[in-house]
């Protein structure tokens, strides 16, 4: 069980869409879960320096999670499970480099068989297959921190990167631009993006 003290540690939140009971958690940079609405946690994913993770938002057995660090841990791992948890496979199957750093994943609310990868400066790679193989999209060169889709057309998204500020795509990756944003933003370092349930369009 968590104390207060301990909150500084939280990262992510996921609840089971099926059981509010049921919570996933990113946990100084441990995957945990909850069954019983967050009053005790076990280890879902026994591994350290997981950076993030998604649930299949149909089939909530499906989960995935990356890790990975550029300088502290270079070689990282895409990790899947279709059994809850209970058990685990490694999909990097062709994503190339050296070694494979895993910066951020993302799920296709609508079609969840479509996942998005940055890997370390290589950029964003697409699998249409749940993970089974993986193509590059045009966004390379870049460390994208966070990958934003619209709910609304999955064709569109928007990646947080380390440089190069906001980048959005409106083709499924195929090409992207900088939007059209006054001031300084096309330069910040982008870590999460998150859009106004109640503006969309807002972010």
């Amino acid at each position: 069980m968590m104390t207060q003290q301990d909150g500084y540690g939280l990262r992510k939140i996921i609840v089971n869409p099926y059981n509010k009971n049921t919570i996933y958690l990113i946990y100084k940079n441990n995957l945990y879960v909850s069954y019983n609405a967050g009053i005790t946690l076990q280890p879902l994913l026994d591994i350290n320096g997981v950076n993030t993770f998604v649930l299949n938002p149909i089939d909530t057995l499906k989960l995935y999670a990356v890790q990975g660090d550029p300088v502290f841990q270079p070689n990282g791992f895409v990790f899947k499970t279709t059994a809850g948890g209970s058990s685990w496979s490694i999909i990097n199957n062709n994503l190339p480099g050296i070694s494979v750093t895993p910066l951020t994943i993302a799920i296709d609310p609508l079609y969840p068989e479509t996942l998005y990868v940055s890997n370390g400066s290589m950029g964003v790679f697409k699998s249409t297959n749940g993970g089974n193989s993986w193509e590059q999209t045009k966004i390379v060169g870049s460390s994208v921190s966070s990958l934003y889709f619209d709910p609304r057309n999955p064709e569109e998204m928007i990646a947080g990167s380390y440089g190069w500020g906001l980048l959005k795509t409106t083709d499924g990756g195929m090409n992207w631009f900088q939007p059209n944003i006054s001031g300084y933003y096309h330069h910040y370092v982008v870590r999460n993006i998150s859009e106004n349930p109640f503006n969309p369009g807002e972010f």
